[in-house]
């Protein structure tokens, strides 16, 4: 639990960032997007066999793309998903790590995990 205090900066602050990443996205800007992850995002992401995994999904085969690196899945993956995002809610796992849920037809989705890295929040791994 934190306080209201502590919740509504970081509210302020997470709802900022994404406002940022959407822009970032839009633009189709990989290497923003890229400073704006931390190493383990990186690491996981980059993975051939996470990769691999995430190349299955029905829409990737559908339109026969495999996934080979970072880049891809930021443009195959997040591009078309994550541009017009906004924060509903947050949830604290930490005082420095954050769910940030969006409300779609009444339901909670997990839009992003940030961590507060330096006082820059970035794009975390689960």
């Amino acid at each position: 639990m934190v306080s209201e205090a502590v919740y509504d900066r970081t509210f302020l602050e997470v709802e900022e960032t994404i406002l940022e990443l959407n822009d970032i996205i839009r633009r189709r800007d990989f290497s923003a997007w890229k400073d704006r992850l931390t190493e383990q995002y990186v690491r996981v992401y980059s993975d051939p066999e996470t990769l691999r995994l995430n190349s299955q999904s029905t829409v990737l085969v559908r339109n026969n793309i495999v996934l080979r690196s970072l880049q891809d899945y930021f443009t195959f993956v997040v591009v078309p998903s994550r541009a017009n995002a906004r924060l509903d809610d947050l949830v604290f796992l930490s005082e420095d790590v954050v769910e940030a849920i969006m409300v779609i037809n009444e339901r909670p989705y997990v839009l992003y995990l940030l961590k507060n890295v330096n006082d820059v929040w970035k794009i975390d791994t689960f």
